[in-house]
Order: structure tokens, then sequence, then C-alpha cells
């Protein structure tokens, strides 16, 4: 009965999260293309979060250095960091909640292998059938044992993972997410089901080799001031490496070398 119980809240909160982000991404249908790609691009980005993109677009860069690799990115949305991956040549495919995001994503990257509607808990693809998996700010959209489960589910023996999102420790950022609940800009899912670092060391541990870095353990203390001295912002990386990691807004995780054996979710 609770099983039941949680999988049928579990499909409410996906439906609202859906019908948030096909509402969101209306908006920008009526752009073209090269606004589209002007809202992606690196120089575009608010300053606050760029260093985050930064380091995201080098590791996809320097995971997908063969073009034959077979890549998956789950949440894909309108295509933030899609274009990134597909320039790179490799085969890919992409994965999300919402129908208009997939259409605006394939309008501003027409070459991809694959658009699936649907689910990051149920990815409709065979075993052990991708190289890569890439998923950034999405973990939370859906039960994390689950989407853990299909994740390496359809990863192939020696693949990799390469994931960016936000982390659920420090009491600024929570309160911050409770009110978007509230204003009704989150699901309550989507905030209580963001990644802790024990989610990031249950991943992690699947793999042989991985690499993590932290960002804006201090930027709730920081963006006030950085808006009003723009200069101050080259410091924050710097500031970063000060205090506990679980501090963190936001983190890049990497990695490689999946081992199927060692799978025990």
């Amino acid at each position: 009965m609770i099983n039941k119980v949680i999988k049928f809240w579990d499909r409410k909160q996906i439906a609202s999260d859906t019908k948030r982000y096909d509402k969101k991404y209306i908006q920008l249908e009526k752009f073209n293309k090269i606004q589209l790609e002007a809202l992606i691009r690196l120089e575009n980005i608010n300053m606050l979060t760029r260093p985050v993109y930064s380091c995201l677009h080098d590791k996809i860069k320097d995971v997908l250095i063969d073009k034959n690799l077979i890549v998956l990115e789950l949440g894909s949305g309108f295509g933030m960091y899609t274009s990134v991956i597909a320039n790179t040549g490799v085969k890919l495919t992409i994965l999300d909640i919402s129908e208009v995001a997939l259409k605006i994503n394939n309008r501003i990257n027409p070459g991809l292998c694959k658009s699936i509607l649907g689910s990051i808990d149920s990815i409709p693809l065979p075993n052990q059938s991708v190289d890569v998996v890439i998923i950034c700010n999405s973990l939370s959209y859906a039960n994390p044992k689950k989407v853990n489960r299909e994740i390496l589910r359809v990863l192939k023996q020696g693949g990799s993972l390469i994931v960016s999102d936000a982390l659920d420790h420090n009491v600024i950022y929570r309160i911050n997410r409770l009110i978007k609940i509230l204003i009704g800009a989150r699901s309550i899912n989507s905030v209580f089901r963001i990644p802790k670092m024990s989610s990031i060391k249950e991943l992690s541990r699947h793999f042989e080799m991985s690499e993590i870095t932290f960002f804006g353990k201090w930027l709730w203390l920081l963006a006030p001031i950085i808006k009003l001295i723009p200069r101050v912002s080259q410091f924050n990386q710097k500031i970063d490496s000060w205090g506990p990691n679980r501090l963190a807004f936001q983190f890049v995780l990497v990695c490689k070398s999946y081992s199927p054996d060692q799978r025990k979710i």
C-alpha cells in the first residue's frame, strides 16, 4: 500500500514538473535559432554560476574525445548543455519530460541521433547500451534510487558518468528552495530530492575513478557584493577552497570505468 502511494505521488510530481516546464519553454518557442543559441552561450550566463558551467564544459570535452561514443543526456531541457555535448561529434540521444523542450532542443541541435520523451527513472533503452551518461541539474526530478538504477543499467562496462547538480546541505540554500516551493516555482520532490554528499558517494562507488569539484560555498554571502563590485567574482573560485564541501551550492562529478559487477543498489 505504501509503495503504491509513493508511486502515485512520484507520478503526480513528475506531471507537475512537466506542466511547469512546458509552460516555461513555450515562451521560448517564438525565439529564432540565433536567439536560442545566445541563451546558452557561456559568456551570457550569470557570472555567479558561470564557473560551474565552464568547469562542466571542460569536463564534457575531456571525456568525449571519441566520436564513436554513444552518449545519453538525461533531463536535457531545451539545450543548456546539449550543444556542448553535440559539438564533440558523438552519437547523442537526449531525454526529457517536456515535449516542448525537446522540440526547441532539436531546433538548436538538428543533428541529434534521437530524442526521447520520458522520465529519467524509466529510460527506454537496452541494458548496457550507452558509453556515457550526462545529467545536469535533473537528478532530483524522480525517485533517486530508481534514477541511479536506470543510469547504471544503461551504462556499458567501462562507461563514464558526468553529473552537475545542486547540493542540499547549506541552510541558506535550503531556505531559498523552500520559498520556491511556496511560490510554486519548484515541486516538493524536486527540492527534497536534491543530492547530498551521501548521494554522490553512492553513485561514485560503482566506478573505478571519480573526481568532484564544488562551487559556491559562500555564494549566498558574496552574491550581493559581486552585484555591486563585479571584480570580486574573480576571487570566488579561490574562496570556494575554504570551508567544508557540504556548504557548496553546486558540484560537478566525473566518474569513469563503470563496473557493473559491483552494482548493489
